[in-house]
């Protein structure tokens, strides 16, 4: 991922796409090297992996643009959090419930740390 600015924005998207993966950020990896965990288990299809790389890329896609606005000051931490929650009230349900995504999801950091 790289910026963990991008980084937190790609990953809150993530858990209502059905993609649970553990954000890892400094100090685990070098500053401006942030990445994604992500599990394979043995049951997962080719199938699954498609998937999983069309939700990143299609999750890093529309984060990218987010992140650009903010860093270019057309949109402010505040809008973009009511655009979250509005996204996320809007957003289809999931056929297999991830609790634990959900839960993993409301711990992640403030985006207003990646900008501080």
């Amino acid at each position: 991922m790289g910026f963990e600015s991008l980084a937190r924005l790609v990953s809150r998207r993530l858990p209502s796409a059905g993609l649970l993966a553990n954000l890892v950020e400094f100090p685990a990896v070098p500053k401006e090297r942030a990445r994604f965990r992500l599990q394979v288990m043995a049951n997962h299809t080719n199938r699954d992996i498609v998937d999983a790389v069309h939700c990143l890329s299609k999750a890093a896609a529309a984060a990218k643009s987010e992140d650009d606005a903010l860093r270019a000051g057309k949109i402010s931490l505040a809008e973009l959090e009511v655009q979250v929650v509005a996204d996320l009230a809007g957003a289809p349900a999931h056929p297999l419930p991830a609790p634990a995504a959900a839960a993993e999801a409301a711990a992640q950091p403030p985006l207003a740390k990646a900008y501080g």
